[in-house]
């Protein structure tokens, strides 16, 4: 009796901690509930979705990135530079929104191949290598725009930010897409195992016959593309183009994909987990915001809550670790 008790309690708490992003977001929304009546009814719910549809859409391939090992920060530069392409191309050649999109998000591929082969061939900490193409593609936003955003844009590109099918918002469909086809290619892909075996010891992968350049190469370059859709639907969404589009977004797609149980070190790629993740700081910034607080300690919120993730995993792990033993 005493073991199938430990055995229960056991399995209880394994649950826990593979859910913990899960629950983490019951509780939040619990208590949110209680501090404001207006959280749980069905438009706010819906506005929290439709406020983080541009950071899920790019958090949930910088799963990846961080699965491999690496780090990008110049996706919130990729999505400023593709937002401001596609508006001028809508707007003053004349494309339609599939050409537009199509042509972004094959630039959006551009930049993440241009920072996979910078880091590839020269072997250059991908910290580096992204800092630096995130100040080289905002300064070609600023110098190309001189700082006037893109205004006058087309109503099916607003339509895209804005517009619903059905009574769900298209950004919400986007992201969900997006999710499906991330979710499958960790779970289902020979593509998501390379990925998890090359964050997990990168030397023994490529011993064991991965090509580790070119995984690097396929993950940044998925994420160029997301971030290109990301961008489509912020422009959208804003009805212009805006030269500070994106920025800090590298920040939000960290915090999401750290309180998703995704580790640093690499080696997972926790996709429903960074979801979940992403809506935990959209629940939070929407409950900020309906309590009235300060938007400032929105980015004090956000760096808590990566420090509090980080514990979190650190102290999980030892916990599933030792219940392995």
């Amino acid at each position: 009796m005493n073991t199938n008790k430990r055995t229960l309690k056991k399995s209880i708490v394994v649950f826990m901690l593979n859910n913990k992003t899960f629950l983490i977001a019951v509780i939040l929304g619990i208590i949110l509930s209680f501090a404001s009546p207006r959280f749980l009814t069905a438009v706010n719910l819906t506005n929290v979705l439709r406020q983080i549809c541009v950071v899920g859409i790019m958090a949930i391939p910088f799963t990846f990135i961080i699965g491999i090992g690496d780090i990008d920060l110049s996706v919130g530069s990729i999505v400023g530079i593709v937002g401001i392409i596609v508006s001028v191309l809508m707007r003053d050649a004349g494309f339609s929104l599939f050409a537009a999109m199509t042509i972004g998000m094959i630039i959006g591929a551009a930049c993440g191949a241009l920072n996979a082969g910078l880091i590839s061939a020269l072997d250059l900490p991908p910290f580096i290598v992204t800092f630096a193409t995130q100040s080289l593609l905002r300064g070609i936003v600023y110098i190309s725009t001189n700082m006037v955003p893109i205004n006058r844009i087309p109503d099916s590109l607003i339509r895209m930010g804005q517009g619903y099918i059905g009574p769900i918002p298209i950004p919400v469909i986007v992201m969900f897409i997006v999710l499906a086809i991330c979710w499958t290619i960790s779970k289902k892909t020979k593509f998501g195992r390379h990925i998890v075996a090359m964050g997990g010891n990168k030397e023994a992968a490529y011993h064991c016959g991965i090509n580790t350049n070119r995984v690097r190469l396929k993950v940044f370059c998925l994420l160029g593309v997301c971030c290109a859709v990301a961008a489509v639907v912020l422009t959208g969404r804003t009805a212009s183009g805006q030269v500070s589009a994106g920025n800090g977004n590298e920040m939000d797609c960290i915090t999401a994909v750290v309180l998703g149980g995704s580790s640093f070190s690499g080696g997972v790629t926790n996709i429903a987990g960074t979801f979940w993740g992403t809506l935990i700081v959209g629940m939070i910034t929407n409950g900020m915001n309906l309590l009235g607080i300060d938007s400032n300690f929105q980015i004090i919120a956000k760096g808590l809550m990566i420090l509090i993730a980080l514990v979190i995993d650190n102290a999980s792990s030892k916990i599933y670790n030792k219940l392995k033993k």
